[in-house]
């Protein structure tokens, strides 16, 4: 318990010292855009504003994703505004009076500010939504999530609709696929707990026009004022797809396609990936009637992707010798104490913060990786090879390389972890050729899927046949019940998820020759 104490007042410490920002907890995802057209009596320009009181140092509500996705609304806004067109603002410290929206004297310390408007699509196509800075966190959605487009009620559990949220510095961005002359929901909420506050978006058109001003995109309306009000998703609502896949270059341009009477396609040259380097991306947004017979096979994926993942990658791979790699199928898995308060809510301390803890136990030939422990105090369990109480929690990590027999867009997704998992793909940042015990320092933000508190998330990477892909995945485990559900699906749809040995390989060493980048 004393233990316990002192890492939440290490955790406060920490953040009056800084920014939250440390915690790199990144939602991105790309998303066929969910609108309205109506006919309204009058409109005004620009977002309607609303600021709410946030609890002193509270990182319970701003870590908690229903919270910030709808629970802050429930209080009382201590002001309002409208007629906000550019809603970005940067204040190096917070406290006091400041000037914004037109309003005066306002503590930007310990606030929620929502912004709540209809975007206007200027033209058909895919559009790119950045925040370049949040301090100390922000979460924007567009189409689906933001609120009832006809009725503008609130809506509940909206985070798995969220398009971007950050709680961390820098810039990330992801896209939505919007067509011309339609409303699209659009809400932002943001968070400053301490200290400095600034949140500034924006979004890039097909045409490449970056819009900071939003007098000429965005509008707002009583809803006593709408006349006529009739959804404007493209088609019949029905099996919708949205499919990206990167490359290196133009001519290893990889595209998923599914034959349709409707495709748009645009390919963007200056996506910057996880890795830090420049991708070819293809977007293809369409409509589609999956087979029945593919539906009914759980072997195959129906659609090959229903909807992209939160990063584009080109993956960094390793040659290595065929013949010494398959004499080691499956994963290497090395199980840590866990000794933390609230470790398992910051995505840094599944990156590398948890190989400080005590050493408990290693496994080879982890095969399959998915589990469930119903854990009960003082009863031993056996996780991947480790023999411990698994109710006091506790911190697994599986390494190998995947083997890639097709070149292609691939499909990870954590379908279910219990408390949390982290999944990195690639040599920059799961760990480097050869080397599976050199964890890259702060890995964070290099990380394809990151799942808290038993969420679904999905990453996609593009691999080279040929090539081995180092892998990293880390489960933390809090307390109590412990759980891992893990999937992948190929480029040609096959559907991994109880048996990997055809598809990951890992090995103690390897002799001198047999492993290069």
């Amino acid at each position: 318990m004393f233990k316990n104490i002192i890492s939440l007042a290490s955790i406060t410490l920490a953040l009056i010292g800084g920014s939250y920002a440390d915690d790199r907890d990144v939602y991105r995802t790309t998303a066929l855009g969910t609108g309205v057209q109506a006919s309204v009596a009058s409109s005004s320009v620009g977002f309607n504003a609303r600021f709410f009181n946030y609890p002193a140092g509270d990182l319970i509500r701003f870590n908690k994703n229903s919270w910030v996705a709808d629970s802050y609304s429930a209080g009382q806004p201590r002001t309002t505004t409208n007629s906000v067109t550019v809603p970005s603002f940067s204040f190096e410290n917070g406290i006091g009076g400041k000037s914004i929206y037109n309003m005066y004297n306002i503590n930007m310390w310990n606030v929620v500010v929502e912004l709540k408007g209809y975007f206007k699509a200027p033209e058909t196509g895919l559009y790119t939504v950045t925040i370049n800075e949040a301090n100390d966190g922000a979460w924007i959605w567009l189409g689906a999530g933001a609120f009832d487009a006809c009725s503008q009620e609130s809506l509940d559990n909206t985070y798995d609709q969220l398009l971007l949220g950050v709680r961390c510095d820098g810039a990330y961005s992801s896209f939505v696929y919007l067509e011309e002359g339609n409303l699209y929901p659009m809400r932002t909420t943001y968070i400053n707990i301490y200290f400095g506050a600034q949140f500034q978006f924006e979004v890039i058109t097909p045409s490449g026009d970056i819009i900071t001003d939003f007098s000429d995109t965005v509008v707002n309306f009583d809803s006593n004022q709408i006349e006529s009000c009739v959804s404007a998703v493209y088609g019949d609502n029905s099996n919708k797809a949205v499919v990206a896949s990167a490359a290196a270059s133009n001519d290893d341009l990889s595209t998923t396609t599914i034959t349709n009477s409707f495709a748009a396609t645009t390919t963007m040259v200056t996506v910057q990936t996880s890795n830090g380097v420049t991708s070819t991306v293809s977007v293809v947004v369409e409509q589609e009637s999956a087979d029945a017979q593919a539906l009914a096979n759980p072997e195959k994926a129906a659609a090959t992707a229903t909807i992209t993942g939160r990063t584009l990658d080109n993956a960094y791979g390793c040659s290595i010798n065929t013949a010494a790699a398959t004499a080691w199928p499956g994963f290497h898995a090395s199980v840590y104490n866990y000794d933390e308060c609230f470790g398992f809510l910051e995505s840094t301390y599944y990156a590398n913060d948890y190989t400080t803890e005590s050493l408990m136990g290693t496994g080879a030939n982890i095969t399959a990786p998915n589990f469930s422990v119903k854990a009960w105090l003082g009863n031993t369990d056996t996780i991947y090879g480790a023999h411990l109480d698994s109710w006091k929690g506790y911190v697994a990590q599986l390494t190998g390389y995947i083997k890639a027999e097709e070149s292609g867009l691939y499909e990870f997704s954590i379908d279910y972890s219990d408390d949390g998992s982290m999944v990195w793909i690639g040599t920059n940042d799961a760990f480097a050729c050869c080397e599976p015990d050199s964890i890259p320092f702060d890995s964070a933000s290099g990380a394809l899927i990151f799942a808290k508190d038993q969420e679904k998330r999905t990453g996609y990477v593009h691999l080279n046949a040929g090539s081995y892909y180092p892998i990293r995945v880390v489960l933390v485990n809090w307390y109590g019940d412990s759980v891992m559900e893990m999937s992948m699906i190929t480029p040609s749809g096959d559907y991994i998820k109880d048996d990997w040995s055809d598809f990951v390989v890992s090995f103690p060493e390897l002799e001198n020759g047999s492993c290069s980048a």
